[in-house]
């Protein structure tokens, strides 16, 4: 399967192509990733079998319309749409109640997150626990103001008295740049 993603921006947005979707499945498909400045390509360029085009919500260097003329044989899909605005992609990264028919595939891990992670796994000594063996029962990161219910999650947590044990790091604003020493 050839994914092909559109535009520098996207590489966040669709982190799941970029860090994980290897790891899913049997093994027996081959997923071919094929990161594009924008929408346009020659048919001599374009992989034999199937395709998914993924693009991001107001990406400025490729339109739907843009996607479908050219590539007409792939499957499309839409990520950053979080208000759910365009129902013509055949797949998004958000579930919307709004469109029941449409193919829903989650995000994954930040991409900033996953090549933290494979820094730490290639140190010496690197093992994943189990999780009867963790220090935490759960962990909660996230930011307050991305949506109301994590306000609300925060407050439920705070009441809890750390009755399991937990790391938890919650911020009141959202930073784009997780990795910036100013967000410290």
């Amino acid at each position: 399967v050839t994914i092909y993603s559109f535009g520098k921006h996207g590489k966040k947005a669709q982190s799941i192509f970029h860090t994980a979707v290897h790891r899913f499945g049997t093994g027996r498909v081959d997923y071919i990733l094929e990161e594009k400045s924008d929408c346009e390509y020659t048919i001599a360029n374009q992989q034999d079998g199937p395709c998914l085009a993924i693009n991001y919500f107001a990406n400025p260097k490729c339109f739907y319309g843009d996607m479908i003329r050219q590539y007409p044989t792939c499957k499309t899909m839409l990520t950053n749409d979080e208000n759910c605005d365009d129902n013509r992609y055949d797949a998004r990264g958000y579930y919307s109640s709004k469109m029941i028919d449409t193919t829903y595939l989650p995000l994954g891990p930040r991409k900033d997150s996953w090549d933290a992670y494979q820094m730490l796994m290639n140190q010496n000594g690197s093992v994943i626990a189990a999780s009867s063996q963790r220090k935490y029962a759960f962990n909660a990161i996230f930011t307050k103001s991305t949506h109301a219910g994590r306000s609300i999650l925060a407050d439920v947590l705070q009441m809890d008295g750390n009755s399991l044990s937990s790391f938890e790091q919650i911020t009141d604003t959202w930073q784009p740049d997780p990795n910036k020493n100013s967000n410290d």
